[in-house]
């Protein structure tokens, strides 16, 4: 529209008339000018602010932080916009529905990046009866170096994101022998956030 309007305005003034090339010149510079603002809105809306939850550590809790139990846990930080029920969910097989890693909680109904390190007791469900609490006892008995676990939360437009967590067994570990990693953050659906395994 912008190119068709400056064509008409162009050949009005007779710009064109002794110069035959200029229009593919022209239109050049407002094909380049039309893709540059495309790109600038794309990288707006890819650059909004968003939730990130991210995991610091897995252990014991430290003298500042509260904890009801002295069970070992993750330590989990939001370095973005305010997140909204944020839980816990072991990537699992779609049949599977045991063992269930959880929060001791459930879901914290909102992290903000004000509130700093948060411990997040941690509950591992083998089965409809039997529960441990320590994570580096289930990998032993059940013979896993690693798993992934997801952290799964909202933003305030009721966008939903996950945050993918390595856990991998390490005996150099003294706090839990379990190190946590980063794998990175993705965008889901709702369908995806509600869903079981």
């Amino acid at each position: 529209m912008m190119i068709a309007i400056a064509n008409v305005i162009a050949n009005a003034n007779h710009w064109f008339d002794n110069h035959p090339h200029l229009p593919w010149i022209f239109y050049g510079i407002a094909v380049a000018l039309v893709l540059l603002a495309v790109i600038a809105h794309k990288q707006e809306g890819s650059s909004k602010p968003k939730p990130l939850i991210v995991p610091v550590r897995y252990g014991k809790p430290k003298p500042k932080i509260n904890a009801r139990h002295d069970w070992s846990g993750l330590v989990i930080r939001n370095n973005g916009e305010p997140a909204y029920m944020v839980f816990l969910r072991e990537v699992n097989a779609p049949d599977q529905v045991f063992p269930k890693i959880h929060f001791e909680s459930g879901q914290k109904s909102q992290i903000t990046k004000e509130d700093g390190d948060i411990f997040c007791e941690l509950v591992v469900e083998k089965n409809s009866t039997e529960s441990l609490t320590e994570l580096y006892a289930y990998m032993m008995t059940s013979n896993r170096d690693d798993l992934l676990v997801n952290i799964i939360y909202k933003d305030g437009n009721n966008k939903w994101y996950k945050s993918v967590c390595k856990f991998e067994r390490n005996v150099l570990n003294r706090d839990g022998g379990i190190d946590v990693c980063f794998e990175g953050q993705e965008d889901i659906t709702v369908q995806a956030a509600t869903s079981a395994n």
